[in-house]
């Protein structure tokens, strides 16, 4: 079973689109290593949200 891709840019939990990080990456060169660092945080966070969706539904799917 396979979730939606709730990490893309079209879903509602992205607050974040790929567009808007560049212009952040752009803006200052010091700030560009924090920035990464949020931004790596921030995707595995989706990751770890989406398994755990995923994982209620398998839950309640095979639950009586």
């Amino acid at each position: 079973m396979v979730g939606p891709d709730l990490g893309s840019d079209d879903s509602p939990r992205s607050s974040v689109n790929s567009h808007e990080w560049a212009a952040l990456l752009e803006d200052d060169a010091a700030n560009q290593q924090l920035l990464r660092h949020a931004q790596d945080c921030y995707e595995k966070l989706q990751v770890y949200v989406d398994k755990a969706v995923q994982a209620r539904m398998m839950v309640s799917i095979c639950s009586p």
